[in-house]
């Protein structure tokens, strides 16, 4: 597998010379096709079929088609260090993924001192200014930043969280705790704080103490079958407020699943391409025009699974299309670090932030979920302001 991936490389130096000008310019990908990521991993990995299609219609990647060469490490993180190596190795100036936070962060420090551009497909990890990796989308605390500042403008000051001990929870609480420090949150109490393992069968103890403290609001800080648990919970002991959970979460079919549960009340700082025509007219709109026409043409209704890998990519595309084709990964690193005012479906990306994923809060709006319709509704402006 390692030889087949390292095979043909993009834009490498140290790769085999190209042939003929039709040979496929590869662009490696590390994705969570099985194993408890894969309804991630395979969603992302739709992305990539339909973006394939988009840029070779418009040229692929000097003259060449673009291919993406798919591994999957199983959610694994050591699957995921495994097959990184060989790439790093090779001088692979870049690859996408993996696509949890684990498996994102084990490969990362083994990038942080090598020439290789890592673009880490989850959030959940916090790249070192100037480094080599990169991280899509906001970071956690901006997520929490963005449902919290929500919460508190329509008056629910008093919040209860629970989290699960995994590392994404860890991360999330984190988050949570960076989001309550910022001044504008200095009327928010948080008067219930609870953990549970993410492999227990229920937290009715853990939601109990929750009801007791009477909060007028409740963030669920974890991903996956967990937050179904906790929904589960919520019901069973009567826990009547609304409920902030993580965009992670924004997946339909997972939602449907948890119908018999499902709270009145349940917001998401989700992603502002995750609603067609929600966005003012301009190029942020037009560009999602472009994405919703594309999956419309492949039968596939987007949701945040497709979503997650989308302007990461197009920025890694955008920085091979510019430099050389032979390019190192140096100068992908400082390309994509100089970008100021990249429109992507999601914002305006300005990596001179010093964030190492070039976009905050205000690429969020709070969604409520609509259970009848199974759809996301937007009720905030950018950032979790109210309208």
């Amino acid at each position: 597998m390692a030889t087949a991936l390292v095979a043909t490389q993009v834009c490498s130096p140290l790769g085999a010379q190209v042939r003929a000008s039709t040979a496929p310019y590869d662009l490696h990908a590390i994705l969570p096709l099985t194993g408890p990521g894969a309804f991630l991993g395979t969603h992302i990995a739709k992305s990539y079929e339909i973006i394939e299609k988009l840029v070779n219609k418009s040229g692929g990647i000097h003259g060449r088609p673009l291919r993406f060469v798919i591994a999957d490490d199983g959610t694994s993180p050591q699957t995921a260090v495994q097959l990184a190596a060989p790439l790093i190795a090779a001088n692979v100036p870049v690859f996408l993924g993996p696509a949890i936070g684990g498996p994102c962060g084990a490969v990362a420090a083994l990038v942080a001192k090598n020439a290789t551009v890592q673009y880490c497909l989850s959030p959940l990890i916090h790249p070192a200014l100037g480094s080599f990796v990169f991280s899509a989308m906001v970071s956690s605390a901006d997520l929490w930043k963005a449902q919290v500042r929500y919460f508190r403008e329509r008056g629910w000051t008093r919040l209860a969280a629970i989290s699960s001990t995994d590392a994404s929870g860890q991360d999330f609480e984190t988050g949570l705790n960076a989001a309550l420090a910022l001044p504008e949150n200095s009327r928010v109490t948080l008067v219930a704080r609870e953990h549970f393992n993410p492999t227990d069968l229920t937290v009715s103890a853990q939601l109990n103490r929750i009801k007791a403290a009477t909060p007028q609001a409740l963030l669920v800080l974890t991903t996956g079958t967990p937050f179904g648990t906790v929904l589960e919970a919520v019901r069973d002991i009567g826990v009547s407020v609304p409920i902030g959970a993580a965009n992670s979460n924004m997946i339909p079919p997972q939602l449907e699943g948890y119908k018999a549960f499902m709270p009145a009340d349940l917001y998401f700082a989700g992603f502002r391409s995750l609603v067609e025509g929600a966005a003012r007219p301009g190029p942020i709109r037009d560009l999602q025009r472009t994405y919703f026409d594309a999956f419309r043409a492949a039968n596939v209704t987007p949701d945040i699974g497709h979503d997650v890998a989308w302007d990461a990519t197009m920025i890694v595309i955008d920085a091979l299309r510019h430099l050389p084709s032979d390019c190192t990964g140096e100068q992908i690193r400082n390309y994509i670090a100089s970008l100021q005012g990249w429109t992507g479906i999601n914002g305006v990306y300005n990596f001179r932030d010093g964030s190492q994923r070039g976009i905050g809060s205000d690429a969020l709006v709070i969604d409520r979920y609509d259970a009848a319709q199974k759809r996301f509704v937007p009720v905030s402006r950018p950032g979790g302001y109210l309208r």
